[in-house]
């Protein structure tokens, strides 16, 4: 009697077990589904963000990321780029460019100094005026003694929000 009762036991637990595995599982699964959900919506939220990819240019090699952002108060600009150290003497700038040299409507100007962080030349360009029309971005190596002079360089990295 002891016996069918010690085994009603560990069977009993050996259920409880099974279930509790099962309950978690099945949470986990739908906490992951809400967690997506969530994800979507904020995306859906912040409609005004851009975002592209810079590639090398000329005998330069590296890449980058940059994204620009409108929220009605400030734009934002971030740059994060994996290039290798500037030469003696230089530094890495940023641009944002609307139109194409030679276009009438060319213009130019500069979004700050790129500094290394954890490996990467990072930038954040933060102002309360919207460029929405600036759809180039640009790197260039710089000269440090000239400093954020206003005059772009040589062109590192470059692309184009849509």
């Amino acid at each position: 009697m002891q016996r069918a009762g010690i085994s009603t036991i560990w069977l009993l637990i050996f259920t409880l077990a099974l279930l509790g595995g099962i309950w978690t599982l099945t949470k986990t699964q739908k906490k992951e589904a809400v967690s997506g959900t969530q994800a979507t919506i904020t995306s859906t939220e912040v409609t005004d963000v851009d975002g592209t990819v810079l590639t090398a240019v000329s005998s330069y090699t590296g890449k980058g990321t940059a994204t620009r952002r409108f929220d009605g108060e400030a734009f934002t600009h971030r740059v994060m780029a994996d290039i290798a150290d500037p030469q003696a003497g230089k530094f890495y700038e940023g641009w944002l460019v609307l139109g194409k040299a030679g276009d009438a409507n060319f213009d130019f100007f500069s979004t700050g100094k790129l500094e290394k962080k954890n490996q990467q030349y990072e930038l954040t360009f933060t102002t309360k005026e919207d460029y929405p029309q600036h759809t180039g971005v640009v790197i260039t190596e710089e000269t440090a003694s000239l400093g954020l002079d206003g005059i772009p360089e040589a062109h590192v990295l470059e692309g184009q929000f849509q």
